[in-house]
C-alpha cells in the first residue's frame, strides 16, 4: 500500500514506538499499532496539524481507498497477497 518494503515500514514503526508516539500490542502473529493516548499537548497539536494539512490530498485519498480495500480482505488474505500462500496458508 505504501510502496515501501516491509522492513522499511517495520523500522519506521519501531522508531515511532521508541519515541512514544505509537503503542503496539501483539495479537497472535500480528502486531497491532495505534497512536499513543498519553501524548503531550505540543505533540498532539503537531499530529492534528499534520492531519489537517494532508486531508483532501490525492495521496491521502488513494491511501484511504487502499486501506479500506485491505481492511475488507482481512489480515490473512492481505498477507497471502503480499507474501504468497506459504506465509499464510489457508485453514
Amino acid at each position: 500500500m505504501l510502496g515501501v518494503t516491509v522492513a522499511t515500514v517495520s523500522r519506521h514503526l519501531s522508531i515511532l514506538s521508541s519515541a512514544g508516539l505509537i503503542r503496539q500490542r501483539k495479537q497472535g502473529r500480528w502486531i497491532l499499532y495505534r497512536i499513543a493516548e498519553n501524548l503531550d499537548e505540543k505533540t498532539r497539536e503537531l499530529l492534528w496539524w499534520i492531519i489537517e494539512n494532508v486531508q483532501g490530498s490525492k495521496e491521502m485519498e488513494k491511501d484511504w481507498k487502499n486501506l479500506e480495500s485491505m481492511k475488507a480482505l482481512g489480515p490473512e488474505n492481505v498477507c497471502r497477497k503480499q507474501r504468497g500462500a506459504k506465509c499464510c496458508p489457508e485453514k
